[in-house]
């Protein structure tokens, strides 16, 4: 479990049996090991293992390679790796003996190590101590009292740094200037939040704060003109990993919450339904992120049982190149013109290149258009984007949309054929929703406002 300081003897012993499997002495360096933002493991797997700074966030690199898809200083795929390739800079240096050596310490946290409070006397207590990479090996004799501890802390951080989180609320009453309520401080006020409205949380994605464009503001008015809700526009971007201001004495029903989330925000949507149980009313995940979330377990990620009802939209959903992840999330997965690279108006021709400054451009397009048909779906005005349930895209197209049609749903007999509409609408379908869980429903767009055909 490592989630606990301290492991007993047991665990150690059969820890030490599972390692010893691999080699006589195994050493590891981590230096991308955030849960969910890195790209490095969050777990001990060695009879030594080292975190340097704190095994993530190192100097001249960005957070983490998550941070990585949204800068392009230094390129995209130098973002994307600076931080998981440290770990290869670290023992390249070490080898050669005439470079300064890196001492560690095995500490109670890395807060611990910078205040000096580690056994910093190497001498008295050499099994406290060892250096990173090539020389590690010298510390093989003090492999049973290493193993499950960490040089330099121990245990490896489990999430993000939590930082001030700010829900700014828009109603009919106040459209153009936010209330604004801080957490987990609770300074400021919402005095226009009404727990009878219908309440609509959006959550932007990592490292893209709300003010960063227009997308949000824009689905919030398309909200309030569409109706009258409570509109909170979460801003996160500091850190924090779960919304706190719905786990308050704030009057939400929960019944009542609809949370929209972008890329890493749907699964931060996701693990706040957890948290109630799967009581909230309905979490749209809008091109939930791939990278990282790829093959993990429900428990870690946006899925369908996080609130009553959970629909998903897909718009860069493609292995290795793609932002977003090319696994259902929901009890309907959209998937917008095959939902990979392809969205109309936006062109990506080949996997990305390291220092290839407008990938970053080329597949945003792909992975924020997910906030472009939805927030052309609240207009009641505009046309309806219709899906239709297939087992892949190619024969979507090749059947124009009749994937599933016989000749009873041609005289209207015993049909059980169902085309939910993407977007705001979807819930139309939530009735239906044993029968879409597990299906990929597709349409065809258009590059430009409002989107879909009708």
């Amino acid at each position: 479990d490592h989630e606990k300081c301290a492991w007993s003897k047991t665990m150690r012993d059969e820890f030490l049996n599972v390692v010893e499997c691999n080699a006589r002495f195994v050493d590891l360096i981590h230096s991308d090991a955030l849960q969910y933002l890195g790209a490095g493991i969050i777990e001990n797997c060695g009879h030594l293992d080292f975190w340097p700074n704190n095994g993530h966030n190192h100097p001249g690199c960005s957070l983490s390679w998550v941070t990585g898809f949204f800068s392009t200083m230094n390129g995209f795929g130098a973002g994307l790796t600076c931080n998981h390739i440290r770990a290869v800079d670290f023992y390249v240096a070490s080898i050669n003996p005439n470079n300064p050596i890196g001492v560690a310490h095995q500490c109670q946290d890395y807060d611990s190590y910078l205040a000096g409070d580690c056994d910093a006397n190497c001498a008295d207590s050499v099994a406290n101590c060892a250096i990173i990479g090539q020389q590690a090996v010298l510390s093989e004799p003090y492999k049973k009292n290493t193993v499950g501890t960490v040089a330099g802390q121990s245990q490896p951080p489990l999430t993000a740094q939590q930082f001030t989180t700010k829900f700014n609320l828009y109603t009919r009453n106040n459209p153009g200037e936010a209330e604004v309520i801080e957490e987990p401080s609770g300074e400021g006020s919402v005095d226009n939040f009404d727990s009878t409205r219908v309440t609509k949380i959006l959550v932007h994605g990592y490292g893209v704060a709300p003010d960063k464009g227009q997308s949000w503001q824009t689905m919030k008015d398309e909200y309030l003109n569409a109706g009258d809700y409570n509109v909170f526009i979460v801003d996160w971007s500091e850190g924090n990993i779960i919304p706190s201001y719905v786990q308050s004495e704030s009057g939400l029903i929960l019944s009542k919450v609809h949370i929209v989330g972008h890329s890493l925000g749907a699964h931060v949507s996701g693990l706040t339904g957890k948290k109630f149980g799967g009581r909230l009313g309905r979490i749209s995940g809008l091109d939930p992120a791939g990278p990282t979330f790829d093959g993990k377990p429900a428990t870690e990620k946006l899925s369908a049982t996080d609130a009553q009802f959970v629909d998903a939209i897909h718009t860069n959903a493609i292995p290795t190149i793609g932002l977003g992840i090319h696994e259902n999330s929901g009890q309907i997965d959209f998937y917008p013109d095959g939902g990979n690279t392809n969205q109309p108006g936006c062109v990506v021709d080949e996997p990305p290149k390291a220092g290839d400054k407008d990938q970053f451009q080329k597949e945003s397009c792909n992975h924020f258009r997910a906030i472009d048909l939805f927030v052309a779906s609240i207009n009641p005005e505009n046309p309806k984007g219709v899906s239709s349930e297939c087992s892949d895209y190619k024969r979507y197209v090749a059947t124009k949309g009749q994937c599933n049609r016989n000749m009873l749903d041609y005289f209207n007999l015993f049909s059980n054929d169902i085309h939910p509409i993407i977007g705001e609408p979807a819930v139309l379908s939530k009735s239906y929703k044993s029968s879409t869980l597990g299906k990929k429903f597709y349409l065809t767009t258009r590059a430009e406002y409002p989107y879909f055909l009708g």
